[in-house]
């Protein structure tokens, strides 16, 4: 990667890391972002575990780094070579879903064996990868993807990641 971002120093652009296209992409990843976290909110409501714990504070902070992380294999790098691959994609033809499909299905197979997250994440992936092939941003994506994990964590699965790495709350 190092020796890509020397070469060629319009590659992280390229990737997705850039300020272009910064607005629109925030604007439509925010409304997705905002309609998921109220969508657990319900689920945890209704199930009786909707709470705030303070260990979401650190996730929150910490998380979108392995958001950015994950976006950045998945579309950055997998998609962007399916586009470029195909001579191109332009919506909402048949390669463009495809791409998405192929990109959901990735960020669906790296969550196994959890079949839960395994289908929030493909449906994220299926929300996702045409904002990415649309805006060309990873910033938002990668930053509510790891913000969404934590809310799933907490309110969908019940789970602190962090009890696994410190012990008990």
């Amino acid at each position: 990667m190092a020796i890509c971002v020397r070469s060629d120093k319009g590659v992280l652009a390229d990737w997705g890391f850039s300020k272009d296209k910064l607005g629109p992409a925030v604007a439509a990843s925010s409304t997705v972002a905002v309609l998921a976290i109220l969508g657990m909110g319900v689920f945890a409501f209704r199930r009786g575990s909707l709470s705030l714990h303070l260990h979401m504070i650190p996730l929150l902070l910490l998380y979108p780094v392995w958001g950015i992380t994950q976006q950045f294999l998945i579309l950055g790098i997998a998609a962007r070579n399916l586009v470029r691959l195909g001579g191109g994609v332009r919506p909402p033809g048949i390669r463009y879903w495809g791409v998405s499909i192929v990109s959901a299905s990735l960020f669906g197979i790296v969550h196994l064996p959890n079949v839960m997250l395994m289908a929030g994440t493909f449906l994220m992936g299926l929300v996702f990868t045409p904002m990415y092939l649309r805006w060309r941003n990873l910033w938002p994506l990668g930053i509510y993807h790891g913000w969404l994990a934590v809310f799933a964590y907490f309110w969908v699965f019940n789970r602190d990641p962090l009890v696994g790495l410190f012990g008990p709350n």
